[in-house]
């Protein structure tokens, strides 16, 4: 036995009919090829242009602001809001009705 499971999995031949893939998904691919990338150039831009509008002295403090508050943002909804969330729930019944504090906490650690 050389250590091997000797499973063979055949997979089907991959078969895609891309006329219904693209019919079908032809707004989301417009959006996705056209739409991202001038929303970013036009963050960019207009970042940049609102940022010259602003007197010398600011400018320098705002720009770090301008690249980074994209990212704080992202991580506040993809991160901090569900968890908030979460936290929210665990203190009430399964139901989502009745608030039972740090019971649940209680019976699962006991």
């Amino acid at each position: 036995m050389d250590g091997s499971l000797g499973l063979i999995v055949r997979m089907p031949a991959l078969e895609i009919d891309w006329e219904t893939l693209v019919s079908v998904n032809l707004p989301t691919l417009l959006f996705v090829i056209v739409g991202v990338p001038l929303a970013l150039v036009g963050y960019i831009v207009g970042s940049d242009v609102l940022v010259r509008r602003l007197p010398k002295r600011s400018q320098s403090s705002v720009r770090p602001w301008v690249w980074v508050g994209p990212a704080i943002l992202f991580v506040g909804v993809i991160l901090v809001y569900p968890m908030v969330g979460t936290i929210v729930r665990s203190v009430f019944d399964r139901h989502g009705s009745t608030f039972v504090g740090l019971g649940n906490f209680t019976r699962l650690l006991t």
